[in-house]
């Protein structure tokens, strides 16, 4: 009995967790994303624009481009293939219902474009590449009414214990 109530106390934290761990895992998701669209071993020009997520993807993409034995050049030349990252997010609100509440719960989409160009401007490869996260904590809102019905039930109750017994 005592390993249940545990696990049902700690289940809210475990999503909260779940939530946060799927937020940290978008760079390394576009950073494998992007390796797939490279071709040969041109060096590779990053432009990279992805919101919060520009620096830790820019850093990830360096690694894995270093260990494949990749040429990054910060400078276009001619033979130069260039990496291009744009990033737009959307967010989506949803009514959920509870007993006496509603809330609104928030997913985000993040939404990546990858391009690949090379040195005279012709498009390689392009591939848009979207991550859906969501935010765990539901926004209460208590309409008109539900102050009311709260009153309503508590009232019923106590009328029901007082005079229940007699």
């Amino acid at each position: 009995m005592k390993s249940l109530m545990i696990i049902i106390c700690l289940l809210p934290l475990l999503l909260l967790a779940d939530d946060l761990a799927d937020k940290e895992n978008i760079p390394g998701f576009l950073a494998e994303q992007s390796i797939l669209m490279l071709e040969g071993n041109e060096p590779v020009l990053l432009q990279i624009n992805a919101g919060e997520f520009t620096q830790q993807t820019t850093w990830l993409l360096k690694e894995e481009l270093l260990k494949r034995e990749f040429t990054i050049t910060e400078d276009l030349h001619d033979e130069s293939e260039i990496l291009k990252i744009e990033y737009q997010f959307e967010r989506n609100i949803r009514k959920v219902k509870k007993f006496i509440f509603t809330g609104k719960q928030y997913t985000v989409i993040h939404r990546f474009s990858i391009q690949t160009t090379d040195a005279s401007g012709k498009i390689n490869d392009f591939r848009t590449v979207e991550y859906v996260t969501t935010d765990s904590e539901a926004e209460k809102v208590m309409n008109w009414y539900d102050p009311i019905m709260v009153t309503t039930v508590i009232g019923g109750l106590i009328y029901l214990i007082y005079y229940g017994n007699n």
